[in-house]
């Protein structure tokens, strides 16, 4: 407020380890991920291709939704390290906005989509597109509402240096 720092929306009873991506919508409202447990411990303790193993369960974390006036509550929970956010248009209309959020779960190599209603809720949970056949354990990610259609999203990964166009259901339309 001014020149001074406030505290807006306290997450803490949600991100249960660091908190990490965050994606504000058009009405001010925020969804905030968080890595859910130590993931650097997981990777020391077991290494990176235990992750990649068909068997492996990491531990979920809630996604938190922060209101405009800063009250807080979950708005999905036991996603696999909830990281990069985006909203499309809602090609099915059966979302209550018209949009959809895909959300990257990172240690689950895949996009999980939600339909968002009026009120910033998430219903409809399904996988939008599983990537881990190429690798990809997509960290930050984009909408792409300019490439034809504006169905697709970009996926920075975590383990690769490049970055892919994914479309739902999982085609892989681009790599830079």
């Amino acid at each position: 407020e001014g020149d001074e720092l406030v505290l807006h929306a306290d997450i803490s009873d949600i991100a249960t380890f660091h908190t990490n991506d965050m994606l504000v919508d058009g009405e001010g409202r925020a969804y905030v991920g968080n890595f859910g447990f130590d993931l650097h411990g997981l990777i020391t303790e077991v290494g990176i291709p235990r992750l990649l193993e068909p068997d492996f369960e990491p531990q979920g974390a809630a996604l938190a939704l922060v209101q405009p006036d800063g009250s807080v509550s979950v708005a999905a929970e036991d996603l696999k390290f909830p990281n990069g956010m985006a909203l499309l248009p809602d090609p099915t209309g059966e979302s209550e906005s018209g949009t959809i959020l895909v959300v990257a779960e990172t240690v689950a190599f895949k996009l999980t989509s939600f339909s968002v209603d009026r009120n910033g809720s998430l219903q409809n949970r399904r996988v939008w597109a599983e990537v881990k056949e190429f690798g990809i354990a997509p960290d930050g990610i984009a909408a792409d509402t300019w490439t034809a259609g504006g169905d697709g999203v970009w996926v920075a990964p975590a383990l690769q240096a490049a970055a892919f166009r994914v479309t739902e259901g999982g085609k892989i339309t681009h790599r830079v």
